[in-house]
């Protein structure tokens, strides 16, 4: 993706979008906010600036998490469909290198890609449970070494993220008609450690089948109380649940024990509903479309788990 380095020149922009506040996803309201504003950013550009260089201004912004660097790569994916649009960044500041560092990491070749500083887990595309297990693998060595988690701790993080992105594969090829379920339409992860806070965040993108379409076959009972209901539903125990390799056990069911049981966080925004785990209660919500389309055409789950 084009952006601004120190020896090229500036392009002329057709249009200036400002992106206003921070982007976090740590909370169901946060991330709301985040989604909305760049849904309105998108929704603005694609009405304003039909062709040319389009820059995303987050000046403004002075916190992003990787649920909310991962909402942004969403937008910008929106605007990449019109191929007359070529979308730009600006940020300052620590905002400004976390972007161009995962941005850096995302363009790489897949085979000089690593986990990244101990403390993150650089932006990249995933496109196999297996890949999946490296990466998280890596990353929890890298954890370990830096004693931000004990044995435990990491073990039960990597896990559970496992899981969770297991499922994200499955509801991405689900809609496809296609025998191998391993294969998603496309996942993008992004993950972080925050020592002072003592706690890891870790988001799932997949842009294929949303949760609530595929759980709706399954339920159609619960349908007509919309996405959000949809959404808790698949974290029942046995709903999501199925026997295949690696690290799939129990489903989202298992997840949602794990974040209990750790008194984390799990927020999973697909279709037109999110749902949460937090505080040990299950909470969801129904949500507007944007643009006609669903709030979100895929889904995004993000874990948060204590590391004590």
């Amino acid at each position: 993706m084009p952006r601004k380095k120190s020896k090229q020149s500036v392009p002329e922009f057709t249009h200036t979008q400002p992106v206003l506040g921070d982007l976090r996803s740590d909370d169901p309201n946060t991330l709301l906010r985040t989604h909305k504003k760049l849904q309105d950013a998108v929704e603005t550009v694609l009405n304003e600036a039909p062709a040319g260089q389009v820059l995303l201004d987050l000046s403004d912004c002075n916190e992003i998490d990787p649920g909310g660097l991962l909402l942004t790569m969403y937008a910008v994916d929106q605007l990449l469909e019109r191929e007359e649009l070529t979308p730009w960044f600006r940020s300052r500041g620590a905002v400004h290198k976390y972007i161009r560092k995962n941005l850096d990491h995302l363009v790489e070749a897949p085979s000089k890609r690593g986990a990244g500083p101990s403390d993150e887990f650089l932006l990249r595309h995933i496109e196999s449970r297996e890949a999946m297990v490296a990466d998280l693998n890596a990353y929890a060595s890298g954890l370990r070494k830096a004693s931000l988690g004990t044995d435990r701790e990491v073990a039960i993080w990597e896990t559970q993220v496992g899981e969770l992105s297991t499922n994200s594969f499955q509801h991405g090829a689900a809609l496809e008609d296609e025998p191998d379920t391993s294969v998603p339409a496309i996942s993008m992860v992004a993950g972080r450690a925050y020592k002072d806070k003592s706690r890891v965040e870790m988001g799932v993108l997949d842009f294929g089948a949303s949760i609530p379409r595929v759980i709706e076959k399954a339920a159609p009972e619960e349908t007509k109380r919309g996405d959000g209901r949809l959404i808790a539903h698949a974290l029942k125990r046995g709903v999501t649940s199925k026997t295949v390799p690696e690290n799939q056990g129990s489903g989202l069911f298992g997840v949602v024990n794990a974040v209990k049981e750790n008194d984390g966080r799990l927020l999973l925004l697909s279709g037109n509903g999110l749902a949460c785990v937090k505080n040990g209660r299950i909470s969801s919500r129904n949500l507007k479309s944007f643009q006609r389309q669903p709030a979100l055409q895929g889904t995004l789950a993000i874990i948060i788990l204590n590391l004590h």
